[in-house]
């Protein structure tokens, strides 16, 4: 599926909240994180699980604030920030021949994108006092290629009405359209 805005996220939650659709309810098995793909969709509630962060055994950038969400892109490689005065001649000679707009460098490191890789978007929503996280994976290709439909391109979500209470419950970043 495709969790394009925090309304998305919402009507996600609320289905797994009504048992329209299922939560996880323990971590990803090897075998799981292995088929994790574009259109995945994951909810859990802190509590009932007791996973306090999503592991998925792949490498991800630092996140970025993209409206409530945040956002990682996979990567090919990280490599360690330098020690003040010291050189990286081997990696630095490495990724000459890297496309620049692939790579991310900061104080963390240098990150390189993967071709092709994920994109994971989370957002952590707090309801009756609980936290439910939502995190979704998409490749920008199948978003462009429209493979991917919103929740209400189902029937049984599309019917999910959302309380007023709902959206108040939770101080978002960014209003709720």
């Amino acid at each position: 599926g495709l969790v394009e805005s925090t309304r998305d996220a919402l009507i996600i939650v609320e289905a797994c909240n009504r048992d329209i659709l299922t939560r996880m309810r323990r971590r990803l098995h090897e075998k799981e994180k292995k088929e994790l793909r574009s259109g995945s969709v994951y909810v859990f509630d802190e509590k009932e699980s007791g996973i306090k962060r999503w592991t998925d055994g792949r490498l991800w950038s630092p996140s970025r604030i993209l409206g409530n969400f945040l956002v990682y892109r996979e990567l090919a490689k990280k490599i360690a920030p330098r020690k003040s005065g010291g050189k990286r001649v081997e990696d630095e000679t490495e990724l000459r021949d890297i496309d620049k707009s692939s790579v991310l460098e900061s104080n963390k490191g240098i990150f390189v994108f993967k071709y092709g890789g994920l994109i994971k978007k989370t957002i952590a929503i707090e309801l009756n006092n609980t936290c439910q996280h939502l995190i979704c994976y998409h490749t920008l290709e199948d978003i462009h290629l429209g493979l991917l439909h919103p929740p209400q391109a189902f029937m049984e979500l599309s019917k999910i009405k959302l309380s007023p209470d709902i959206i108040k419950q939770h101080r978002f970043r960014k209003p709720i359209k």
